[in-house]
């Protein structure tokens, strides 16, 4: 089925907000980047996250 861009959410994304560890351990290691011109520090967290999850790997490599 067809997924709007909005709606679209990274797999590795449902997979922290399922696990409670993880997100520990994310929060523990966390450095916000700097905030640029048009992403906050929250937002750059995030897909530096997402780059480095496993399924962002499996997901590029397709």
């Amino acid at each position: 089925p067809a997924i709007a861009r909005k709606s679209y959410i990274h797999p590795a994304v449902i997979a922290l907000a399922a696990d409670r560890e993880a997100q520990a351990a994310l929060k523990a290691d966390l450095r916000l980047p700097r905030r640029t011109r048009w992403l906050s520090r929250h937002e750059r967290a995030l897909i530096a996250y997402l780059s480095d999850a496993p399924e962002a790997a499996e997901l590029l490599a397709a």
